[in-house]
């Protein structure tokens, strides 16, 4: 991953943790009841030299043994695209937004583990590409 994907990335989680906990890839899944986990770029858009469409997804769990306040996963989905969709990221070397594409309900193996899979995408433009 570039050095500007990684700024990207560590903004985008950034954001998302500002909701509930987020993380790149890996989650610690022990004590959480809802967290999220973006996932590396599923594709990327060449749109011109300084600027860049990519798409990655976000699962989302919930743990229905740890939900002590009625909050559900849906909610938290609601929540998510409706305060992050169409934000401005910002990082360095970087800015762009975020917007919201679609969400799917998959099934997990354990019957109490809720998961949501959103789509993002995030159009972002480049101030110096010298950093890859």
């Amino acid at each position: 991953m570039s050095v500007l994907s990684k700024n990207l990335f560590t903004s985008i989680v950034g954001m998302f943790n500002e909701i509930i906990p987020a993380y790149f890839e890996d989650a610690a899944q022990d004590n959480e009841p809802i967290y999220c986990v973006i996932n590396s770029p599923i594709r990327t858009g060449i749109t011109d030299e300084d600027a860049e469409l990519i798409a990655f997804y976000v699962d989302v769990y919930g743990n229905d043994k740890l939900f002590d306040n009625g909050e559900d996963i849906i909610d938290v989905c609601d929540n998510l695209r409706n305060r992050l969709n169409k934000s401005i990221i910002k990082a360095l070397q970087l800015s762009g937004h975020l917007n919201f594409e679609k969400e799917t309900p998959l099934q997990e193996a354990e019957f109490d583990i809720n998961h949501r899979r959103q789509e993002w995408t995030a159009r972002v433009f480049y101030y110096n590409k010298e950093g890859d």
